[in-house]
């Protein structure tokens, strides 16, 4: 998925699940904030075009009041599917809230790429687990 594609989408038709508009009240964010704020601009962050649930990706952008807004959206038709938002954690991302942090010192998960963990394990994964040789990766 490609930002050109979003920002189309993002002009035609957007929908929000009601997962997504549950975490939006839970942030304390209302769906017209979370369009306005995706309108003003985001950076593609992770993209999952395996996902089992139809093609997706992890998006940030700001809200007006500074704080950052992780929206993973996905795509049916010519419509722009919000599935879900939160304000990412400082624990669980590098600053820029662009690349997750490693955990215990042994992930590296860049998106889009494979990258050695320091153990030597290979990377390209979504989900935490522990590889044999001790060092946690993420599976998609």
């Amino acid at each position: 998925m490609t930002e050109g594609r979003l920002r189309k989408l993002l002009s035609l038709a957007v929908r929000h699940t009601w997962h997504a508009l549950n975490k939006e009240q839970e942030a304390g964010i209302t769906a017209q904030e979370v369009e306005e704020a995706l309108k003003r601009g985001f950076v593609l962050v992770e993209d999952y075009p395996d996902d089992p649930r139809g093609h997706s990706c992890l998006v940030l952008t700001w809200l007006k009041d500074g704080r950052p807004l992780h929206i993973v959206c996905g795509l049916h038709e010519d419509t722009l599917i919000i599935i879900t938002v939160y304000i990412p954690s400082e624990e669980e991302w590098e600053p820029g809230f662009r690349v997750r942090r490693r955990k215990h010192g042994k992930v590296l998960h860049v998106w889009g790429e494979s990258r050695e963990a320091l153990s030597g394990c290979r990377v390209r994964q979504y989900y935490y687990q522990e590889c044999p040789r001790g060092c946690m990766y993420e599976m998609w």
